[in-house]
């Protein structure tokens, strides 16, 4: 059953990090908190794809974030109703306050595909406000974070928000007792 499944299930957003036959990663390198403020952002590579194309572009993350101010948004999913409707758009509505900070790039990164991500940057209007949607469809990032969230299926990115500030970690906002809205705009905002 599996083996003629593999194909049609290779097909599914966040495919890349599917699990199969209980593989298991390499513990992270760090775990979101407090502490993290200082630390080099990983060094990995995300990727991104244009609409209509499947040819998918590498974007080496700490390349993108030099010798800039970034807020690096990661999401548990496209598409999931929290991230469509409340964190993203939260960024949406307070891109012009966070430049008045310096922020010069807002980055969405998720493990799904890169379609998919380009696809739901467009759907909740984001990319067309200067957003940039990312994939981690290979979790490297989030594994690095320690934010990689292990699923019996699918990989996926826990909610958080980075402060990148030239290649190092200069704030961090993750859920608080399960309030994911000390990760959106006006949490980072308060600081």
């Amino acid at each position: 059953m599996v083996p003629r499944l593999l194909p049609l299930l290779l097909l599914l957003p966040g495919a890349a990090s599917l699990r199969l036959f209980g593989s298991r990663r390499a513990p992270p390198a760090m775990s979101l908190s407090a502490s993290t403020v200082g630390a080099p952002l990983p060094d990995v590579t995300l990727y991104s794809c244009k609409p209509g194309y499947r040819k998918f572009t590498e974007v080496p993350l700490k390349t993108k974030c030099k010798d800039r101010l970034v807020a690096l948004i990661g999401v548990p999913g496209a598409f999931t109703p929290g991230c469509s409707k409340s964190h993203v758009p939260s960024f949406v509505e307070a891109k012009a306050e966070l430049e008045l900070w310096g922020v010069e790039e807002i980055i969405v990164v998720a493990t799904n595909s890169p379609e998919i991500m380009q696809q739901w940057g467009d759907y909740i209007g984001a990319a067309s406000a200067g957003v940039t949607f990312l994939s981690d469809y290979k979790g490297e990032l989030s594994l690095a974070l320690g934010a990689l969230k292990e699923d019996a299926v699918f990989d996926r990115t826990s909610r958080f928000t980075l402060l990148v500030d030239d290649g190092e970690i200069s704030g961090v906002f993750v859920p608080e007792d399960g309030d994911a809205s000390t990760t959106y705009a006006p949490a980072v905002l308060r600081t």
